[in-house]
């Protein structure tokens, strides 16, 4: 018995989610679904042993590259030590219009995603001027921020790892900019 309601898709997805016992305790079919969705669609995931699935998900869109910016500040709100950056200078980092490094730069944003809410925030970038200049196959992460939870550190990590081999980097270096010119570090308490 299907809804007869829009947006149509994602009821399918209520529908189907709905037909898969999920009691407490009995939540490995639930899992294993999330992590077929995932592998649908081509989005990296991470399932833990005890069934939580992390997605991570390109940040491709403006909404997308601003709530990728808004997680950043979100996530130190009231820490002393944080100092925010100016939203929409930050959101035009992003933007080759904008960022002259992108030029020269591949880059990717991605967003871990966990029970619909995000989770943790990084940036894949190949510089290939400065790796051609240095002769290494590097790729650079920053913007790494993410909730105190390790599978979400290791997924956003593993993600970008993934995807600078898939594009010929035998390096990974981080946290830094685009640039060596570009703020980095690195807020730990």
């Amino acid at each position: 018995m299907g809804l007869d309601c829009e947006p149509r898709e994602v009821f399918h997805f209520f529908e189907e989610i709905c037909s898969i016992p999920h009691g407490s305790g009995n939540t490995k079919q639930i899992s294993d679904y999330l992590v077929a969705f995932a592998k649908e669609r081509g989005l990296y995931y991470e399932q833990d042993d005890l069934g939580n699935v992390i997605i991570i998900k390109e940040a491709t869109t403006k909404r997308d590259i601003r709530r990728f910016v808004q997680f950043g500040i979100d996530l130190y709100k009231g820490n002393p030590y944080f100092c925010p950056p100016i939203f929409f200078d930050e959101v035009n980092t992003f933007d080759p219009k904008c960022n002259p490094a992108l030029e020269v730069c591949d880059f990717v944003l991605y967003m871990a995603y966990r029970d619909n809410k995000i989770v943790g925030r990084i940036v894949g970038i190949i510089n290939h001027r400065a790796n051609e200049a240095w002769g290494v196959q590097k790729c650079r992460f920053g913007w790494f921020e993410c909730i105190d939870d390790y599978e979400v550190f290791k997924s956003l990590l593993d993600a970008v790892a993934e995807w600078g081999k898939s594009r010929g980097m035998t390096r990974l270096n981080g946290p830094v900019g685009f640039t060596d010119f570009d703020h980095q570090g690195l807020l730990l308490e």
